[in-house]
C-alpha cells in the first residue's frame, strides 16, 4: 500500500512507515515508527513480540516492544545526535556564561542551531568544537535531462525555486499533475523563479520539453527561506 500526503510529512516517510506495519506480525494491531528529520530517515522500526534486556532488563519472557521502541533501539546514537544539533559548544572558563538566560557551568556543554559571536566579552570562555551536521539552504539541487514527462519531486523543506532552461527551446511545467491545467512554459534561456512559498503546496513539478534536454541544458534548485539567485 502507497500514500500520497497532504500532511508536513513527506511521502517516503509515510510510505517507509507503512513498510514497517507489513513486517509486522502483531496482528490486528499492528504498528511501523520512523525516526526522521525533514525527509531523511534515519531509522526504522514495528511492533512485535520479543525479548529486549534494554528495554525489560529483569524480565526475560517475550513482551511487546513498540514500534517506536524498536526504531529507537536500532539508531546509531552518535548519528541521531549530530543529525539534531548544531552546533556545540563547551565553557572552557572557570566562571558560568549566561547564554539566553541559561547559565554554562565550566566545562558545561551548549548545542544550538546558531553560531554564537565569540567575540563578545559575555561569551568569554566559549570554545565552538563542532559544526555538524551543517546547515545548507539548499534543499535539492537537479540537473534535469532527457524527454517525456521528467518529474522532480519537491522537498519537504522547500520554500523557493529557480528554475533555468538554458536550452533553445521551451519548456512546458505542471504543477503536482500533469492534468494541472493551465500549463506555465519556461522559456529558452530563461529563469523561472517561484518566490511565494510552496512549503505544503507543491509535491513535484513535472516538466515536459519539446525536444530531448541534453546535459546541462535544464536546472532546478530548491531553496528554504532564503535563496541564492544566479543570473548570467
Amino acid at each position: 500500500m502507497k500514500i500520497n500526503s497532504k500532511s508536513n510529512i513527506s511521502v517516503g516517510v509515510l510510505n517507509k512507515a507503512l513498510e514497517e506495519v507489513e513486517k509486522s506480525i502483531y496482528y490486528p494491531f499492528k504498528v511501523g515508527a520512523c525516526v526522521f528529520k525533514g525527509d531523511r530517515i534515519i531509522s526504522c522500526g514495528h511492533n512485535s513480540k520479543r525479548k529486549s534486556s534494554l528495554i525489560y532488563p529483569k524480565d526475560q519472557r517475550d513482551d511487546t516492544i513498540h514500534a517506536e521502541q524498536d526504531a529507537i533501539l536500532g539508531q546509531d546514537w552518535k548519528k541521531l545526535k549530530e543529525q539534531f544539533l548544531m552546533p556545540t559548544y563547551q565553557n572552557t572558563s572557570n566562571h558560568r556564561v549566561s547564554i539566553d538566560a541559561r547559565d554554562i557551568l565550566p566545562n558545561g556543554i551548549y548545542e544550538t542551531m546558531y553560531y554564537l559571536d565569540l567575540t563578545l566579552p559575555e561569551l568569554s570562555g566559549l570554545v565552538k568544537f563542532s559544526d555538524v551536521p551543517f546547515y545548507n539552504l539548499t534543499t535539492a539541487s537537479d540537473a534535469i535531462s532527457g524527454s517525456g514527462n521528467l518529474e522532480v519531486p519537491i522537498h519537504y523543506e522547500t520554500q523557493k525555486i529557480e528554475i533555468f532552461n538554458k536550452s533553445q527551446k521551451p519548456v512546458d511545467m505542471y504543477i503536482n499533475s500533469i492534468w494541472n491545467t493551465p500549463k506555465l512554459i519556461i522559456h529558452q534561456e530563461s529563469i523561472c523563479k517561484i518566490n511565494e512559498d510552496v512549503h505544503g503546496k507543491i509535491d513535484k513539478l513535472i516538466f515536459v520539453p519539446s525536444v530531448q534536454l541534453n546535459t546541462n541544458d535544464f536546472f532546478v534548485h530548491q531553496f528554504k527561506s532564503f535563496w541564492i539567485s544566479f543570473e548570467n
